[in-house]
């Protein structure tokens, strides 16, 4: 699958090539790449308004139809999913870098994404050991079952030349990699992180913004793939949508693989007009009647005892960076510095320093937890949960 995906680094102006053998996807240096080349919606399947359910994360029929009877595999993160943001934005407040309102928007709207593409991929990550134990090993199975979804949309929906908004590709030309794994993995309910990008980006796309834009990257020598938020016109904020890690969405500067901005490499970048094209392709796609056939065939083949190879299973992986967690709870236990004092007219005390970071903590949780919806009297009660979770995002 992934180097279905990694083709998208090649996909550039004008072609879509596979790199060569051993090849490594390699950062565009000659400015912004290409957000064209998206797929026109595949002639004679309907397609749903540009609104459809799984955009609000609803699983898709197919999903929600292999998945019935099961809890969603990441009930815990779901239930949790505003508590995790409040958690971040108050632990933002505590490390001295408060979020102004342009950010906190972005970010609450980047939240939405990440919570509705965990909520339409409700059979979770396929390659995630806890995941996997709670789907008994379902997860896995529809995940790599996806993966037949995906090369048959790439067979069966090529892009004409000739077609209207088709873009750079010529006659017979595959459709776009990151298109096609988001259908599979909507119509599977599961995937892996880079299913878990293309999701998100197409249903962050309707939010964009003019000048905005959401890539898909990677992080150089690790096999990890996630979606970010490009926001020019709020200071250049760049928000991680890591869907498939555990955790809210993120400023890139507090991220565990996206902090280092030279080893990020982008893949690709879809804009508004694009994203709304593509995932109005996908609306088609998930439609094509020769889908579940497909699944069901895949999954028949594979059998309900597969399972991917240990070394390829991974553990929880945390959004926020080990660094800033540990900042995080160093600066919840740490007295208030003196200087806080200067001009009172008393020396205080450490009990006096303690109490009054408690207070600072308390605040800055139940601000938080007000501007993520919380009434005055829950924010006061729920601030020493947020608090707790503010220590915890790490873990």
């Amino acid at each position: 699958m992934f180097d279905r995906i990694a083709r998208l680094a090649g996909c550039g102006e004008v072609s879509c090539i596979t790199p060569a053998a051993g090849s490594r996807a390699q950062p565009r240096t000659d400015g912004p790449v290409a957000s064209r080349g998206m797929p026109a919606a595949p002639e004679g399947l309907p397609v749903r308004p540009a609104g459809g359910d799984w955009r609000r994360g609803v699983p898709t029929a197919m999903a929600a139809q292999e998945w019935a009877g099961r809890a969603p595999a990441r009930g815990t993160e779901l239930a949790r999913s505003a508590t995790s943001l409040a958690a971040y934005m108050a632990a933002r407040t505590i490390v001295g870098r408060p979020l102004d309102a342009a950010q906190e928007s972005l970010l609450q709207q980047a939240h939405r994404t990440v919570d509705a593409t965990r909520r339409a991929l409700t059979g979770g990550r396929g390659n995630v050991s806890v995941d996997i134990g709670s789907t008994l090993g379902h997860s896995s199975l529809q995940s790599q079952a996806c993966r037949a979804v995906i090369g048959y949309l790439e067979r069966a929906h090529t892009v004409p030349g000739a077609v209207a908004g088709s873009g750079p590709f010529g006659r017979g030309q595959k459709p776009d990699a990151a298109t096609t794994a988001a259908a599979g993995a909507l119509a599977a309910g599961a995937g892996h992180c880079a299913e878990h990008a293309a999701v998100a980006v197409l249903v962050q796309a309707p939010h964009l913004a003019p000048g905005q834009e959401v890539r898909i990257v990677e992080r150089v020598r690790v096999d990890h793939m996630w979606a970010e938020l490009h926001a020019p016109e709020a200071s250049g904020a760049v928000i991680v949508l890591d869907a498939w890690a555990d955790g809210p969405a993120v400023f890139h500067e507090d991220a565990r693989f996206a902090a280092d901005r030279a080893a990020v490499n982008r893949l690709r970048t879809i804009r508004r007009a694009d994203g709304l094209q593509a995932g109005a392709a996908v609306d088609g796609w998930l439609q094509d009647p020769a889908l579940g056939a497909r699944m069901d065939r895949a999954r028949r083949r594979l059998g309900p005892g597969f399972r991917y190879p240990p070394a390829k299973v991974y553990p929880p992986v945390p959004v926020v960076s080990d660094a800033f967690a540990e900042q995080v709870r160093e600066r919840v236990a740490a007295p208030v510095d003196e200087h806080v004092y200067a001009g009172l007219g008393f020396v205080p005390g450490p009990a006096e320093r303690a109490h009054r970071r408690a207070l600072l903590n308390g605040v800055a949780a139940a601000g938080a937890a007000r501007r993520t919806g919380s009434g005055v009297a829950d924010a006061a009660l729920g601030s020493g949960h947020i608090l707790s979770a503010a220590c915890r995002l790490d873990r």
